[in-house]
């Protein structure tokens, strides 16, 4: 992938984890040992007087340097949740506890993430650490919520590579008290439902280590998990989440009220849509204006990140977070009279589904849903893409609508191949000694449209010249000069242009020169005797060059490649050569399908892979005219 950096999609914060969807593949082996080990997981959860009081111990196993930064512990509290009874200490290899932590070893401090502006959370840090290997450290803390709506999202995994050999989650409840909950891959599960108090115990491990593999699903789902809700709960108000419906006016009624724009900035509003009659062109117009008026931040306070600011907020301060943008964006529609709709929606990579049928605060980001006529105008208000551009972030996926009383479920269409396509037209020159001249010129659509959208936009000029150059040298190129531009406002590609050399294309022997085909950037997958995971490919990747390669000077053409095709279920492959006097002309298109394949036709699809890179290894061959 062609990809130079993370494109920021913004995060509710909300103290709903996202559930992920359970998955039937899961690797098999023996448990690794590596760098440290979850020995042991203990988390006791009781709802008393409809507050939520937890218990939390760990054990890990600390087997070498490199292990040591799992001792490193910050435990977030905040307003809403509060900490207590931090105790650390350290066993050594038989078993003896041999340092305890000291109260004033553990530090408070504001945790400000590097996309955030503020936020009320903090955190408790500390660490505890010995010179003598293998060791375990343990720590344990109580914690204590008034208010929730979310009892437990339980995910008994450290960390990828770090196995857990056992880990045991206990809730009580009073028998009245009525929850909701799903899991995946647990060991085992009791429930004593027939006392005053109910019981639940979920059990689990995680002794088959799941590598990172190229287009797997999302971690999460691969692995134990327990999720466990109230429905029904006061979290700032009261609310239910028997029903999405019912989820949806809590939704509703939190960001009711909010609309207070002044008419000050309501005749500003109309102002900027005199003399627009199509309704579209409205809101296009009116999303232009917000994106000039106000910048993101991520403020995530109150009620868990949950409430968003009111829209005069955002108007007097000129930023907002992906809530307060929204709200502030409908409020201006609202003020044209225009409809529009808050819309909740999961936005992550790899996808990682709603599960519909669990009625539940899943999701991590907010846009905005309008009708006009006939068409749904989807607008992400935390950037400065194109008006309506369903980016890579969002498409393809379902979208909680609020409204009150009627609250449903839509979907982000799917982006299409030439929504996504990376288009390349490549001059390439050289002497007879060798030396590669190139000029490129990328159209970026998709993933490397909203990268390089953010770099334009976002970069000093010093930044930008070091990721570009960076960026083009691991595809073997060498920047010479270069210039990033976007054809217009709302145009949903970006263009590079650049100057350089190519590494590498040309070899000489004796009086002939090969000429190889800059590479396409085919994904590298692992080879099916390696591969345990499914492969999930959230939107297609398509790749198409023109390419017209100048002979040098006192050369003929010696050798020309067929032309190839490779077609597959997967995608495709074509490259096509033609000569002209002294130039050659490749025409060459790579498409890989979206989709999500099973273990079971991995081994096809690593060989239509493994097809098209053999066919890139082609060569134009000229010899020289003086012998």
């Amino acid at each position: 992938m062609f990809k130079i950096i993370s494109f920021a999609f913004i995060s509710l914060l909300a103290v709903g984890i996202s559930l992920q969807a359970i998955s039937s593949v899961r690797p098999t082996g023996p448990v690794q040992k590596g760098d440290a080990e979850l020995v042991n997981l203990e988390r006791n959860i009781s709802i008393i007087n409809n507050k939520l009081y937890k218990t939390e111990k760990v054990e890990i196993k600390i087997n070498n340097r490199d292990g040591e930064k799992y001792t490193n512990i910050s435990i977030p509290y905040s307003k809403m949740v509060r900490i207590s009874d931090i105790d650390a200490y350290i066993l050594d290899n038989s078993g003896t506890r041999i340092k305890t932590l000291k109260k004033n070893e553990i530090t408070d401090k504001s945790k400000i993430s590097d996309y955030s502006f503020y936020e009320d959370v903090y955190v408790k840090e500390f660490t505890l650490k010995h010179n003598i290997f293998p060791y375990t450290f343990c720590y344990s803390y109580k914690e204590q919520q008034d208010e929730f709506l979310h009892i437990d999202y339980w995910l008994p995994v450290l960390a990828r590579r770090v196995p857990t050999q056992k880990a045991v989650l206990t809730l009580t409840i009073p028998s009245d008290y009525k929850i909701s909950y799903t899991s995946q891959d647990i060991a085992s599960f009791s429930a004593d439902t027939s006392g005053p108090i109910k019981k639940y115990t979920w059990e689990a491990c995680y002794n088959n280590i799941i590598p990172y593999e190229l287009y797997s699903p999302v971690f999460s789902s691969l692995v134990p998990s327990v999720n466990i809700i109230p429905i029904q709960f006061k979290y700032d108000v009261r609310g239910s989440q028997k029903t999405w419906t019912d989820l949806g006016n809590y939704i509703w009624n939190l960001r009711n009220n909010l609309s207070d724009l002044s008419s000050e900035e309501k005749i500003k509003i109309l102002s900027v849509i005199s003399g627009t009659e199509d309704t579209s062109e409205k809101v296009k117009k009116l999303y232009h204006y917000v994106q000039d008026a106000v910048r993101y931040v991520n403020i995530s306070i109150n009620t868990g990140g949950l409430k968003p600011y009111p829209a005069s907020y955002v108007a007097q301060n000129k930023y907002g977070d992906c809530k307060a943008l929204t709200n502030y964006f409908m409020s201006v529609l609202e003020a044209a009279g225009i409809k529009s709709y808050y819309s909740l929606i999961l936005a992550d990579d790899p996808i990682d589904p709603v599960l519909k049928s669990f009625p539940s605060q899943q999701f991590n980001h907010v846009i905005t849903c309008i009708t006009v006529k006939s068409d749904t105008l989807w607008c992400d208000c935390t950037n400065k893409l194109a008006f309506n551009y369903n980016g890579t972030f969002i498409q393809n996926r379902d979208v909680l609508v609020i409204d009150e009383n009627n609250t449903h479920f839509s979907r982000i269409p799917a982006l299409s191949a030439d929504k996504v396509t990376e288009s390349r037209k490549i001059n390439l020159s050289s002497n007879a000694a060798g030396t590669v001249s190139c000029s490129i010129k990328y159209i970026f659509r998709g993933e490397n449209y909203e990268a390089f959208a953010d770099l334009l936009h976002n970069y000093n000029e010093s930044d930008k010249s070091r990721i570009v150059h960076n960026t083009l040298a691991e595809v073997g190129f060498e920047v010479v000069d270069y210039k990033i531009y976007n054809p217009g406002r709302d145009s949903k590609e970006i263009i590079l242009s650049c100057t350089g050399k190519f590494n590498k294309l040309y070899r000489r022997y004796g009086n002939d020169q090969l000429i190889n085909l800059p590479p396409v950037g085919i994904p590298s997958f692992e080879e099916p005797s390696i591969r345990k995971l499914p492969v999930q490919i959230d939107f297609p990747i398509q790749k198409v060059d023109t390419i017209d390669i100048t002979l040098p000077d006192g050369f003929s053409f010696s050798s020309m490649p067929d032309d190839k095709a490779v077609l597959s279920r997967f995608g495709s492959y074509f490259c096509e050569f033609k000569h002209s006097g002294e130039k050659v002309f490749v025409i060459r298109k790579f498409l890989l399908n979206s989709g999500n394949y099973p273990i079971e036709d991995y081994g096809d699809l690593y060989s239509f892979i493994k097809g098209i890179t053999e066919s890139e290894k082609t060569s134009v061959i000229v010899t020289s005219k003086k012998i």
